[in-house]
């Protein structure tokens, strides 16, 4: 006898009564086989629930022996029956043998969580499908996120179109029907469904949203979702990918965005509703500051290469210069020196950029030297180099002592 599931005879059930059947330990923990169960087992894209079971006393314990609990922490089906993964509770731990009754209690914020997101998805799917045409070909539920796959492309102002009308459509609070319509009613049924099926078919109904296919829990009206945020899009495969969230997680998402946008017009000294405007007034001037930085840095390149017009060998250590800073020095510094130019910017505990140039020599053979002694990385051609060491001030002017750098 298969076990009788209760979250499809009301999602709504929080707390029941069942027997344990089979209990077994295994190499993940103690699974437990329940006559009937409102868990729901992982599936269709659905994390499972969690939860509580109270054991009872069983006959075989002496009279005073205390009622266990325990955590139900994975529920999963196996051949048409429902296991759940239980963790003892305190001291409670002791055999969980068949014919105990138990008190079950379902985490009932994680379902209802789970019930918004997957009611929200199916009315996201549903006018995506009844306005482009493209299949849900990837459904992924977690505690953290949702995504949906889709088997073409839409533009971001396509979904938030969508958007709306997925909010608009709750706001309505039509109720979410589910049915087990026979062969051949489902034969006249226009319904969304991943693969083709044989047994009975359980169809969930949104009116004007989705007819679907599925096996997960819902909501019983529209309004219960409370509100659907798409929240980004990437190209994958031949289609996208869509992040949503629905319900709290929605709420929670859009005051993160507030506290962000009001901190940001804080420090903007900005209206909230003018941080965009702040911001690209702030980017322009960044960037200026940045084209007067480059043009500094330049010129006091330049006068660095002056200062060592002549020279047949230049080593030099530069505070806070960054690769490029120290590509376009050795640059300059090659052009008016005909031996090897070496140039390091950085500090101890963090380590050493740097880049070493010849016009007319290798310098690879000097920089793996360098690189193995040093723990070191980096490489580049013949004329120029560039790279990292992991080490000290006085053991990089040891090893470049060692080469005759130094005197």
């Amino acid at each position: 006898m298969k076990t009788e599931r209760i979250y499809y005879e009301n999602a709504y059930t929080i707390e029941f009564k069942a027997t344990v059947e089979e209990a077994r330990k295994e190499a993940t923990g103690i699974w437990i086989r329940l006559d009937r169960t409102a868990f729901y087992p992982e599936g269709g894209g659905q994390p499972c629930d969690t939860g509580l079971i109270f054991l009872k006393v069983h006959p075989l314990y002496r009279e005073e022996a205390r009622i266990g609990a325990a955590k139900v922490v994975d529920v999963q089906e196996r051949d048409g029956e429902i296991w759940h993964r239980v963790e003892p509770v305190g001291d409670s731990e002791r055999d969980i043998l068949p014919g105990t009754p138990i008190n079950g209690k379902i985490n009932w914020e994680r379902r209802l969580d789970l019930m918004q997101q997957h009611s929200g998805e199916h009315i996201v799917s549903g006018l995506i499908h009844a306005a482009y045409g493209y299949d849900n070909v990837g459904f992924h539920l977690s505690m953290d996120t949702m995504t949906i796959d889709l088997s073409g492309e839409l533009s971001w102002d396509e979904l938030m179109e969508i958007e709306r009308a997925v909010n608009r459509l709750i706001r309505k609070d039509v109720p979410i029907e589910i049915t087990y319509p026979s062969e051949e009613e489902l034969s006249q049924i226009p319904y969304r469904s991943k693969k083709e099926l044989t047994d009975e078919v359980r169809i969930v109904t949104i009116p004007e949203g989705d007819i679907c296919a599925c096996c997960g829990t819902h909501v019983s009206r529209t309004g219960e979702i409370g509100t659907v945020k798409v929240l980004s899009m990437q190209k994958w495969k031949n289609g996208v990918r869509v992040w949503i969230c629905c319900g709290e997680r929605a709420e929670n998402y859009s005051r993160m965005l507030q506290d962000q946008n009001r901190a940001i017009s804080v420090l903007l000294s900005a209206k909230p509703e003018e941080t965009a405007v702040a911001v690209e007034r702030v980017a322009g001037e960044l960037s200026q500051i940045k084209y007067e930085m480059t043009a500094w840095k330049y010129r006091l390149f330049d006068e660095i290469a002056k200062a060592n017009a002549g020279k047949e060998q230049v080593l030099l250590f530069e505070e806070a210069f960054s690769m490029d800073d120290l590509r376009h020095l050795a640059d300059r510094l090659m052009k008016i020196c005909s031996g090897d130019c070496l140039v390091f910017s950085g500090k101890d505990g963090e380590g050493y950029r740097y880049v070493i140039g010849n016009r007319s020599g290798d310098v690879r053979p000097l920089v793996k030297e360098m690189n193995d002694l040093l723990s070191g990385r980096g490489g580049g051609k013949p004329q120029m180099a560039q790279g990292t060491v992991n080490t000290n001030r006085d053991e990089l002017e040891a090893f470049l002592r060692s080469k005759r750098y130094y005197k």
